[in-house]
């Protein structure tokens, strides 16, 4: 084929995903009021990265959404020393293996300079080659009198 008889055709789609994002902000919106913390994690090829997380998991830590996101590991090096961080990968793949819910806890300084205890909770699937982490996170001390959220 000569150069002038080749064609490039190009195939555009074009998607409103306006519902998609105020889906997305309503989810945000409702996560960030829940006492305790939510977040999604991703563990590819041996790497975890955060791909939604709660205002309290940002909060305690003493630093902005963007911030947050913006660090290695997706701010679980904040949380976490590196080898708990290790650990934590094992745990999610084995939870995915034998189909449980893995329940953790461990010691945390705040932002502040408040100890506590963090009492984690997670599930995990898998999905194109990658284990997503489903994990909810609180204070172990931290008590909500019914129909108050903290």
């Amino acid at each position: 084929v000569s150069r002038e008889e080749a064609r490039h055709l190009l195939y555009l789609a074009i998607e409103d995903v306006t519902e998609l994002q105020t889906k997305t902000m309503e989810l945000q919106a409702l996560f960030d009021h829940i006492p305790g913390g939510f977040g999604v994690y991703e563990l590819r090829n041996g790497e975890i990265r955060t791909l939604f997380f709660s205002r309290w998991l940002y909060e305690i830590n003493g630093l902005d959404r963007d911030t947050f996101m913006q660090r290695d590991g997706g701010a679980l090096d904040v949380i976490l020393d590196h080898d708990t961080i290790e650990v934590l990968k094992a745990e999610i793949i084995r939870a995915y293996e034998e189909n449980r819910t893995v329940h953790l806890e461990y010691p945390f300084v705040t932002a502040e300079g408040d100890a506590i205890n963090i009492r984690v909770a997670f599930n995990t699937v898998k999905e194109n080659g990658a284990y997503l982490c489903y994990a909810f996170l609180r204070d172990v001390d931290m008590t909500v009198e019914p129909g108050k959220f903290r």
